[in-house]
């Protein structure tokens, strides 16, 4: 009995507090809001059916109200890519990452700017979502492999022989760590 006075003295004693909370975040859903939800939802579903110009298009006039939306940049980001517009996803999910920088992202321009060659940026990504997510084998891949051909791109001479060496060394670890990662279920970039 005195478990449950307790129970709802303690409940209606912070219930208006949740409430105003729960009210505050209810206030928010701006028709604008709800619009870019949808959207996002049907450029998504575009994305999924391999209809990357409708994503596109979707996807755009839903950042155009939500602008500040960073997974909503990441799915334009990727519609993008998929059209060969490869700086304008780099462009977006840099933009995303000024509002979020969560793994997902890191891990999508990670990948990308590896693609395109920017080796330094795709470590300093896929080093973002390592140190953050250490189980993470696709970061550790992108480590070893953004290495590896940074190491590859060293001139064959006495002065760089070092630098290869310890290069070549980080990337024995990143693969080591990328396959023994418990998140590796069949690690490959």
């Amino acid at each position: 009995m005195y478990r449950l006075r307790f129970t709802l003295i303690f409940a209606l004693v912070l219930l208006p507090f949740a409430g105003c909370k729960l009210a505050h975040s209810f206030r928010s859903l701006t028709p604008g809001t709800i619009r870019s939800g949808e959207l996002n939802r049907q450029g998504n579903t575009a994305m999924v059916q391999g209809k990357w110009e409708e994503a596109e298009k979707k996807l755009e006039e839903a950042i155009k109200i939500n602008k500040k939306d960073a997974e909503l940049r990441l799915s334009y980001a990727e519609a993008l890519w998929n059209l060969g517009k490869h700086q304008e996803s780099l462009k977006q999910l840099n933009e995303a990452l000024k509002y979020d920088e969560n793994e997902a992202i890191h891990l999508s321009a990670a990948e990308k700017e590896l693609a395109v060659g920017n080796l330094k940026s795709a470590l300093r990504h896929a080093e973002f979502v390592v140190r953050f997510a250490p189980d993470n084998y696709k970061g550790w891949a992108i480590c070893g492999k953004a290495r590896r051909m940074s190491a590859e791109m060293l001139p064959k001479d006495n002065e760089n022989s070092e630098k290869y060496r310890q290069l070549l060394e980080q990337v024995k670890n990143d693969y080591y760590r990328c396959l023994y990662c418990p998140s590796a279920a069949s690690p490959s970039v």
